[in-house]
């Protein structure tokens, strides 16, 4: 087992409930703004420490285009949906359908790098599938046409984990050459002013925003930001490069269940049946895709 994929995984599962708190006081693209920027602070920290401004000199025209590439892929297809998404749904199935991001990635396997399709896995597929429309539906379809029904934000969430999938597919090639904290490091500081430029499109005023924020807020940011960006990144990609993908990536079972106990304890969230049976054969269904 991966200690460095699993306290990565652990932070990961806590970061559904600090998003819910900080979303509170901030919209999502500020959110991420401050996410990413901060993360970005600690990384160069960590990276001036050693001698990763050596190693990261050392990028090629091949490795910043990949780099380049996994900066929009992790801001607007991981991030921003993610964000966006809990904004619109609970921490509980927000963790619920990420964990479909391994079968995002057995998907990439199997199509770009041949890994064999057998018959468990396209059964643990179909599994999970069916568990995610379990979790999205809360077992009745009847309830997609209720007003407030979280069904977009459900969606942004699977989205998330397909953005997720492709984000470690396209950094496991990455990091067949390179170290993970110089290629993090880079990936956060080119993310600081895509999310700047965002912002600022937005139109939305950051420092109006900022003067509003209590405590709270300014703990679940410096939770994510640090801990849950900068530490856990660093750590998930160092898992990649010592590890099979496959192997690292059925740490992710263990999200859902930290963020349902941090939801209910700390949210007060609650969960129908659906949402326990669907999780289930979503967790299953994952663990089949993986055997």
């Amino acid at each position: 087992m991966s200690w460095d994929a699993l306290v990565a995984v652990l932070l990961w599962g806590a970061s559904f409930v600090a998003s819910k708190i900080a979303l509170a006081e901030l919209s999502p693209v500020h959110l991420v703004l401050l996410r990413v920027s901060l993360g970005a602070v600690a990384l160069n920290c960590l990276l001036l420490r050693g001698d990763g401004v050596t190693k990261i000199t050392h990028l090629s025209r091949r490795d910043w285009g990949s780099i380049g590439l996994l900066v929009l892929t992790s801001v607007f297809l991981h991030q921003l949906m993610q964000i966006v998404g809990l904004q619109q749904t609970t921490a509980i199935n927000g963790a619920l359908l990420i964990t479909l991001a391994p079968l995002f990635m057995f998907t990439l396997s199997a199509v770009f790098f041949g890994e064999p399709v057998t018959p468990s896995k396209v059964a643990g597929f179909l599994l999970a599938i069916l568990g995610s429309t379990l979790v999205i539906t809360r077992g009745n379809l009847e309830t997609l046409k209720t007003s407030g029904h979280p069904l977009v934000g459900d969606l942004l969430i699977v989205v998330s984990a397909a953005g997720w999938a492709l984000y470690s597919t396209l950094g496991k090639d990455l990091l067949r050459r390179q170290s993970p904290l110089p290629v993090v490091t880079m990936i956060f500081n080119l993310s600081v002013p895509v999310m700047a430029a965002l912002a600022a499109l937005s139109g939305q005023d950051l420092l109006s925003a900022l003067s509003r924020m209590t405590w709270r807020g300014w703990g679940a940011v410096a939770f994510l930001s640090w801990g849950c960006s900068a530490l856990a990144y660093a750590l998930w990609y160092r898992a990649l490069q010592r590890q099979d993908m496959s192997r690292v990536s059925v740490l992710h079972y263990l999200q859902p269940l930290v963020a349902t106990l941090l939801g209910i304890l700390v949210l007060s969230e609650s969960i129908v049946w659906a949402t326990i049976v669907g999780g289930g054969m979503i967790l299953s269904g994952v663990a089949l895709v993986n055997r």
